[in-house]
């Protein structure tokens, strides 16, 4: 390969987003101040006058008309890039502090990798309130067969490691909709993708995990129900990554038989994974929530005690230690870890300990009660900004 002018190439996939790119580039100042680093920015429909603010910090502008492939788009910058290592950032995003990655580069640690990540904070209000971080793949060391695949939550082509995680985040309001309408039709043409690139043959786990969370977020709980089982059925073709991914897909099974309300199914398909074993915590911890919902509806109070029980043991451990939580990636599922089905499985639990005279019981399920409360105060918190 060709010697590299840079240390880093940035690119910024811009789609006229005039509200956060102006915050995106001002961001990355720092980085392109200290580090020698170049700025692609692929154009997919920026006006004159986002493009004018563009060109205050780079001249590096590609125009890339719009053909419903995010790899693509991606690719086009990534071609052009001449620094040994690649970083791409969203236009709907912006760090905080780049202070750890001018660091890495600058201090020489960057030989001792072949890739890196930083967080996304993703918000769930516009207040910035609530919020989830999530470690996201952003860099890599440009080598022979690097580029970006899958035309929707691209990624790169290679996994390298060593990774190294910055200590760096961005904030991310782009799961942040005005209304209701404006997130379905954002959800409908993600699975619009999704199923155009699983028709073109991609029956990966990853592919199906993120056709879940489509069909589930969309109330088409019957289409993912289906779809969740074709993918476990498909899944020991692949290898990489697989305990999570299948562990993924029976918790949104769970989640999808919850969801339509067919409780015997989802105790008798459930318990029967839980046998098999291999599943992440996180996807044990969601079933056993799933599974509270399932014996309290049917009757079984003993049983949904138990499940709660074991939810609630899970669920305090991976709050304690959110790193595990985050790398399981409970994508499509994730309900499970929310303040109303926490709330829910106290009630039912508390509900079934209380009719069955158990004192022991109750006052075991009261404990959590500490852990709902602060949830609750988090919530009212996030209602009232």
């Amino acid at each position: 390969m060709e010697e590299k002018k840079y240390k880093l190439t940035i690119s910024i996939m811009a789609s006229n987003r005039k509200d956060t790119l102006p915050k995106t580039l001002e961001s990355l100042s720092p980085l392109l101040d200290r580090v020698s680093s170049e700025l692609i920015v692929t154009d997919t429909g920026c006006d004159e006058e986002l493009l004018e603010e563009i060109r205050r910090y780079t001249d590096k502008i590609i125009r890339f008309e719009w053909c419903d492939d995010f790899s693509a788009a991606r690719n086009a910058g990534l071609r052009l890039a001449q620094g040994e290592w690649f970083m791409f950032v969203d236009d709907d995003e912006w760090f905080e502090d780049v202070s750890d990655i001018i660091s890495f580069f600058s201090s020489g640690e960057a030989d001792n990798y072949n890739a890196f990540d930083y967080i996304q904070r993703n918000y769930h209000d516009r207040d910035g309130i609530s919020y989830s971080d999530s470690p996201v793949a952003r860099g890599i060391r440009l080598i022979e067969g690097v580029e970006f695949t899958d035309v929707i939550h691209e990624r790169f082509s290679l996994n390298l490691r060593p990774v190294r995680l910055m200590n760096a985040y961005v904030h991310h309001f782009g799961y942040v909709y005005e209304n209701e309408k404006e997130r379905i039709r954002h959800s409908e043409r993600n699975l619009r993708l999704l199923l155009k690139q699983y028709e073109n043959g991609d029956h990966s786990p990853r592919n199906y995990i993120h056709l879940l969370q489509e069909y589930n977020g969309l109330g088409r709980h019957e289409a993912a129900y289906e779809l969740a089982l074709k993918g476990i059925a498909e899944a020991d073709e692949y290898t990489a990554n697989i305990r999570k991914y299948l562990s993924c897909m029976k918790a949104n099974v769970a989640y999808s038989l919850m969801s339509l309300n067919k409780y015997e199914e989802l105790i008798s398909v459930m318990t029967s994974y839980i046998k098999m074993g291999g599943l992440t915590m996180s996807a044990c911890c969601a079933i056993n929530g799933y599974l509270t919902y399932g014996y309290f509806n049917t009757g079984s109070r003993k049983k949904a005690l138990e499940s709660a029980e074991e939810y609630f043991y899970m669920l305090d451990y991976l709050r304690k230690y959110e790193s595990q939580i985050k790398y399981e990636a409970l994508v499509g599922a994730d309900t499970a870890f929310s303040y109303n089905m926490v709330k829910d499985v106290f009630c039912m639990a508390l509900s079934s300990a209380t009719k069955d005279r158990n004192e022991k019981k109750a006052v075991n399920i009261m404990k959590y009660g500490e852990l709902l409360k602060e949830m609750a105060i988090y919530n009212s918190m996030r209602e009232e900004s």
